[in-house]
């Protein structure tokens, strides 16, 4: 399942993520990431707040765990993993470190 369509079948909630979550379904210029990097580089190129930002990074969190409980191969770069499993660290190494 691909990130866009997983956004479409989500619920509708009460949580920031689900205003993520709200926004992404109507923002039809929105990339079908296929990264997380490629998600965070849209919202950024887009001014999207750090809050949107973070939720977005919750739910791209989401649908990897959801793509990997259905057993599909999740489109994660190794790179990815990293800033998944440690939001503190640095996606690449000329990222500067955020506190």
């Amino acid at each position: 399942m691909s990130f866009k369509a997983y956004v479409r079948v989500q619920p509708r909630g009460s949580s920031p993520h689900d205003d993520f979550i709200d926004h992404a379904r109507r923002d039809t210029a929105m990339p079908d990431a296929r990264c997380w990097r490629e998600l965070k580089d849209y919202l950024v190129l887009w001014g999207a707040c750090p809050g949107a930002v973070d939720s977005a990074r919750i739910v791209w969190q989401r649908y990897c765990r959801s793509a990997r409980s259905l057993g599909a191969a999740t489109p994660v770069k190794a790179r990815d993993v990293v800033a998944l499993s440690n939001p503190t660290s640095p996606l690449t190494a000329s990222e500067p470190r955020r506190h």
